[in-house]
């Protein structure tokens, strides 16, 4: 899985004990986002680096997960 997918060494959730295997938790790089704004729940949020899309996420129960699996979204954070 980590060659066919690109990997490398961000970790994987085992089989049956992640929320990945739930639907609640993606793995995804976020790139070219500063100087947008984006629309949730009826408020507006201007991008200006990467802690506001953080921000943004935790607003729609969306939390990453940190720098230990940097692609981590989950709806808990783990």
């Amino acid at each position: 899985m980590h060659a066919s997918y690109g990997i490398r060494s961000n970790p994987v959730g085992k089989p049956s004990n992640s929320n990945h295997d739930v639907g609640l938790a993606v793995d995804m790089t976020v790139s070219n986002y500063v100087g947008k704004t984006i629309h949730l729940n009826g408020s507006k949020y201007k991008i200006s680096g990467f802690n506001d899309l953080v921000v943004a996420g935790k607003e729609v129960s969306v939390i990453w997960y940190g720098s230990k699996d940097k692609p981590h979204w989950s709806q808990n954070g783990r």
